[in-house]
Parts: C-alpha cells; sequence; structure tokens
C-alpha cells in the first residue's frame, strides 16, 4: 500500500523536527515514503530499509536514483521478522 501524500508531508515534518540521521522502513512497497525519508535526512544519513518483494522496491529505484539519495538506502529483502532482532543489535551498537 502506498503513503498518502498528507501523510508523507508529516513524515518528512517529523523527520526534519528531530534530526534523523537513521532510520528503519519496514514494507517499502515502490518507495514513496523511502524517498521522502532519503531526501529529508543528511547526505551522511542511512535507511535499512526491509521488503519481502525487490520486484516493487525496483519499480521505485529510478526514481530514487535520479534524487542521488540511492547511496543513503541498504536495502534487504527479507520478510521483517527474521532481520528484526539482527538490525536492533546492530542499531544499539551504535548508539
Amino acid at each position: 500500500m502506498g503513503t498518502a501524500p498528507d501523510a508523507g508531508q508529516l513524515i518528512t515534518m517529523l523527520l526534519n523536527i528531530i534530526n534523523a540521521k537513521r532510520t528503519i522502513e519496514i514494507g517499502v512497497f515502490t518507495g514513496y515514503s523511502l524517498l521522502l525519508t532519503a531526501l529529508s535526512i543528511p547526505d551522511d544519513g542511512k535507511i535499512i530499509a526491509i521488503d519481502h518483494n525487490r520486484g516493487t522496491y525496483e519499480i521505485g529505484l529510478p526514481v530514487i536514483k535520479r534524487a542521488g539519495v540511492e547511496h543513503k538506502i541498504n536495502f534487504i529483502e527479507s520478510d521483517a521478522l527474521p532481520v528484526e532482532p539482527f538490525i536492533l543489535i546492530t542499531v544499539l551498537d551504535k548508539l
């Protein structure tokens, strides 16, 4: 399911308010909210993006590349639950 434009604006505003540098997105679909997140975080920011279907992510990938934010995204093709403990350990180690 896609993100509504007003929800996308809210995501962008919240990311800017908290000065987010690292995020996790579970359920990427075609990457609309992923793109908004990547555009909202600093150039050295990182996003872990998890989705079980790489095909839908690749639909939006040309737009992400054109926006110049692909380097911020680490896409993991997987169901979220098996990956979640690994991510929490990785994130907590870097805090």
